[in-house]
């Protein structure tokens, strides 16, 4: 529907997966990822700042604020930094120095169906347990029908369609007169983002802190996920030392060539005539 590409007629493409898979809500997701630290013994805190510091020693320093602003200091021989995009980790410990950051930002959230401005008869065509992608020139969009009738959006703009107002781009996505207004609604931003190294003295990061692309092809959790299984397995090997750094850099560069390949995808989408 965008201007710059009306002789271009949209297509609907239909995916059978190979495998089965779940949809589950990030909440539970985060839930029970908590429950499961608690039983293999740590000691997670909500609320609590973490101030990384220097390396002395043979141990990191980091610096716990909670929320009423008591701090205490501890001192670590390995800090994990899994603090997502832009890490913040990343930048306190030198390792963003000469980080990377694209141009392209991500947004996700949600709305219920009984909203009138998206509308019954536009939801139902949202089959359940399927994932309905919606791709055009500056962009995508990813949505999802949830249980109790939600439905779950999450998508990625570049930076020329990133000026537009979020409302506008969501109703000329959905072809709506107006969209709906977006609950639990987040966003993340600049995007590609790689840090000049993802290890150094007493630090190593994971997840989307040590690498985001922009997850076309969906694996951004299983990226994060596969990458912390590699450190635990290269430190249960070597320890927190450089060479278990240096190995878990190693293990994690089946991921990267991953990420490489959605990228080039999903450059493709920037070009539907070429396409």
């Amino acid at each position: 529907r965008d201007p710059d590409t009306s002789s271009l007629p949209p297509r609907r493409i239909a995916l059978e997966a190979t495998r089965p898979g779940w949809i589950v809500r990030r909440e539970d997701l985060d839930d029970r990822l908590w429950r499961a630290a608690v039983a293999t013994g740590a000691h997670p805190a909500r609320g609590v700042v973490a101030h990384v510091g220097p390396w002395r020693d043979g141990r990191r320093e980091a610096r716990l604020v909670d929320a009423l602003g008591a701090s205490r200091r501890v001192r670590a021989k390995l800090v994990v930094g899994a603090d997502g995009l832009g890490s913040g980790v990343a930048r306190a410990t030198g390792l963003a120095e000469g980080a990377s950051a694209g141009r392209k930002f991500g947004f996700s959230g949600a709305w219920p169906v009984s909203d009138s401005s998206f509308g019954t008869e536009r939801a139902g065509e949202l089959e359940e347990g399927c994932i309905h992608m919606r791709s055009f020139e500056g962009g995508y969009l990813r949505l999802v029908r949830e249980e109790d009738g939600t439905v779950h959006v999450a998508g990625l703009v570049g930076s020329r369609a990133a000026r537009r107002r979020p409302q506008e781009f969501l109703a000329d996505a959905l072809g709506l007169a107006a969209a709906p207004r977006l609950e639990r609604a987040t966003a993340c931003g600049p995007l590609p983002w790689s840090p000049r190294r993802i290890a150094g003295p007493g630090v190593v990061l994971v997840g989307d802190a040590a690498g985001y692309v922009e997850p076309f092809t969906g694996e951004g959790m299983a990226w994060a996920i596969e990458g912390a299984a590699a450190l635990v397995e290269a430190i249960a090997d070597l320890g927190p030392s450089a060479a278990g750094l240096a190995e878990y850099a190693r293990r994690r560069r089946s991921i990267i060539a991953r990420q490489r390949t959605c990228r080039r995808l999903a450059a493709l989408l920037d070009r539907p005539r070429l396409v």
